[in-house]
């Protein structure tokens, strides 16, 4: 079944599943929403825990728009979520308290002293660094008046390609059997990604020596991991050429065996 044909062709351009969004258009929205998103994003960064290759500080796609997803706040959960049909940041609490926030032409300053107090009057208290990442602007967000743009058409739009991007992406990650991240909305480069890992060992560019392995009372190997991010251990006895990676989680029976097909294949991508 084609992956365009499952999906409602209710749209505001028309029905297009992938609606114009002419650049010059929306750019000074853009340029607003980016700076709105990172501003939700820099709180739920200061208070979800660390997951591996950052992923826990992206957004992800819901029907109606982006969220991201529930936050930890002490015994707690909130939940910030972009309507970008309605046109509203949603804050949800876990014991059924909320607050909400017009989507509408307003400063970057005015939606994060608006955000914040919305967040204190849930009794939920986070400091964020003000200072925009990945981007050119340097002006912090409490005190960003340049950008004020919001039309919501074009930001419906915007939303609307994400979900059919997301749509493919889930699809064709499907059959690949290696590693591979959610498909995430990463709100300081402003764009949709999926990352796929290659299944090759990782190898050490260095070889250091631990001589005791996690049987060891100490777990000797796992904190040499740790201190030198050296991912292979390998079998002290005579005779033997096991070895174990940190990075991928998986024993080799023998290391010259890997490292010669390894010779033999491309070098791999990510």
């Amino acid at each position: 079944m084609d992956i365009n044909t499952t999906i409602s062709r209710q749209d505001d351009d028309g029905g297009a599943l992938w609606p114009a969004l002419p650049y010059h258009a929306w750019q000074d929205t853009r340029e607003t929403l980016h700076m709105w998103t990172q501003i939700v994003g820099k709180v739920k960064l200061e208070l979800v825990p660390f997951l591996n290759e950052w992923w826990q500080v992206g957004f992800t796609l819901t029907a109606r728009g982006l969220t991201a997803s529930t936050i930890p706040f002490g015994r707690r959960v909130f939940q910030v979520d972009f309507d970008l049909i309605d046109h509203r940041l949603d804050i949800r609490l876990d014991d059924g308290s909320s607050r909400s926030l017009l989507l509408l032409p307003r400063s970057v300053a005015d939606f994060y002293h608006a955000f914040m107090a919305a967040l204190e009057e849930l009794g939920i208290h986070v400091q964020i660094t003000t200072s925009p990442v990945e981007v050119e602007n340097t002006i912090p967000f409490d005190q960003d008046q340049l950008h004020a743009s919001y039309d919501p058409k074009y930001v419906t739009r915007f939303w609307r390609i994400l979900v059919q991007v997301e749509r493919l992406l889930q699809a064709y990650r499907t059959p690949f059997i290696g590693k591979s991240s959610p498909v995430l909305f990463w709100w300081g480069s402003f764009d949709l990604s999926e990352s796929r890992y290659s299944r090759w060992m990782a190898l050490a560019a260095e070889q250091e020596y631990a001589g005791c392995c996690d049987n060891s009372k100490n777990k000797h190997a796992t904190k040499h991991f740790a201190a030198t991010a050296h991912p292979i251990i390998m079998a002290y006895e005579r005779g033997e050429q096991w070895g174990w990676c940190y990075v991928d989680q998986g024993y080799f029976e023998s290391l010259p065996a890997v490292m010669e097909q390894i010779g033999k294949a491309a070098p791999p991508t990510r």
